[in-house]
């Protein structure tokens, strides 16, 4: 008589017996003879009969299966290629999507910039405008420092990539990028609190957009020499440098009343 495996029994150990693997309403029944005389994977055949069994555990014979596996490395091979291509093919999506994000990210930021320079001028009824200056420190903390944190905490290795920057080991993030990104955090906090909290404070919120101008202006120095000295001609090495050039050159006109 044939193993029935069936829930009440599902650890019942294998034998070298044929077993069944019935369903749960009437259908035809799978027999897989896994005898030692078969060489090949276990042959599998249909009855036609009344599978009046409650629902069954659909198990292989694991040890069955791993000597047939190990008797043909041809289909080893080819399974473990199968299984390679898809995890590169699943990696590459989501550097894909990611260096997405890295560039939407990049346009947030452009656009909130503009638009910040564009409130901050309106706001400038006289020269010495608390609130011009006032929104100028805002917009830099946050579109400029704010979308940056970001980037560093959450996309930092596709933002590495995406400045030619390949990160030597893979798993993890690069602990000067990753210092970079805490200065981001810092200078990002520091410019909402100071607005929140102390909104007449016309001569810290000049200080703070001097001391970022600087930052950016320093930082357009290393991307241009990215991409002259060293030939990294990505598309934001290339860029920066006319951006930081632009938005120091915008905030000039603000800054210069309260020298």
């Amino acid at each position: 008589m044939p193993l029935v495996i069936s829930r009440r029994n599902p650890y019942r150990q294998f034998t070298k017996e044929p077993f069944l693997i019935a369903p749960r309403r009437r259908s035809r029944v799978l027999r897989f003879s896994a005898s030692s005389e078969d060489s090949g994977l276990p042959h599998t055949r249909f009855l036609d009969r009344d599978a009046t069994h409650e629902p069954l555990v659909s198990r292989l014979n694991c040890y069955e299966m791993s000597v047939w596996l190990a008797s043909t490395p041809e289909i080893t091979m080819a399974l473990l290629a199968l299984a390679k291509s898809f995890k590169t093919a699943g990696m590459e999506e989501s550097v894909n999507v990611k260096s997405r994000l890295v560039k939407f990210v990049e346009l947030v930021r452009i656009l909130g910039v503009a638009l910040g320079f564009y409130l901050s001028y309106a706001a400038r009824d006289v020269p010495t405008s608390p609130a011009s200056i006032r929104l100028l420190a805002l917009t830099i903390a946050i579109a400029m420092c704010g979308t940056l944190s970001l980037e560093g905490i959450f996309l930092a290795k596709a933002a590495a990539r995406e400045k030619g920057y390949d990160q030597v080991n893979d798993l993890m993030v690069d602990p000067y990028q990753l210092q970079n990104t805490m200065w981001f955090v810092a200078a990002s906090v520091t410019g909402i609190a100071w607005t929140a909290w102390f909104p007449d404070a016309t001569e810290a919120f000049l200080l703070y957009v001097v001391l970022i101008c600087c930052f950016f202006v320093l930082s357009a120095m290393n991307h241009a020499w990215q991409a002259i000295g060293h030939g990294n001609k990505t598309w934001q090495n290339l860029s920066r440098p006319f951006l930081s050039l632009a938005m120091v050159v915008g905030s000039v006109p603000l800054v210069i009343p309260y020298l």
